[in-house]
């Protein structure tokens, strides 16, 4: 986020190759303003990059839209400290604000780490895994029960004859 913060403030126009997380949806953003070339990481080759150099440099409309940007940016109707000072006055002046209190701290232990939608199939699973094992091992009990009745059976046969 930083580099795109930096190249959007100074009106850079950027060739950007998203590899995790928000930079896919930072990528599309700046493609959708006109001011980069996304790339994708998995079908990159040395001619697509050069075509993108090409194009960021040769078309005049990337530098101006990068331009524009960085003069919005510049230009914001309020800076980031006098929207804390306005919010904290907000805060003082009305106390807390029902609607901005986040759902999840109410929750319970439950309900907050999804124990009550993980734990059901989860208990399903284990139950079917032992209930497997128990089937094989009483299998292979009956199985081995009736080999040694077999063989000593025979063992009897064998002496009586």
């Amino acid at each position: 986020m930083n580099s795109i913060q930096e190249g959007a403030t100074n009106g850079v126009p950027m060739i950007v190759i998203p590899l995790f997380g928000d930079q896919f949806h930072n990528a599309k953003t700046l493609e959708y303003r006109n001011t980069s070339i996304a790339l994708e990481r998995k079908s990159l080759t040395a001619e697509k990059l050069t075509m993108a150099i090409k194009k960021i440099v040769e078309d005049d409309s990337y530098r101006k839209n990068a331009k524009r940007l960085a003069k919005m940016i510049a230009e914001k109707p309020m800076t980031a400290e006098e929207r804390v000072v306005k919010y904290t006055e907000f805060a003082a002046k009305f106390g807390p604000d029902l609607n901005l209190d986040l759902h999840g701290s109410q929750m319970s232990f439950i309900e907050f780490y999804c124990l009550d939608i993980i734990l059901p199939p989860l208990v399903i699973v284990l139950a079917g895994i032992l209930y497997l094992f128990y089937k094989i091992s009483f299998t292979i009990y009956w199985c081995s029960a009736k080999l040694l009745s077999v063989l000593f059976s025979q063992k009897k046969r064998k002496h009586c004859e």
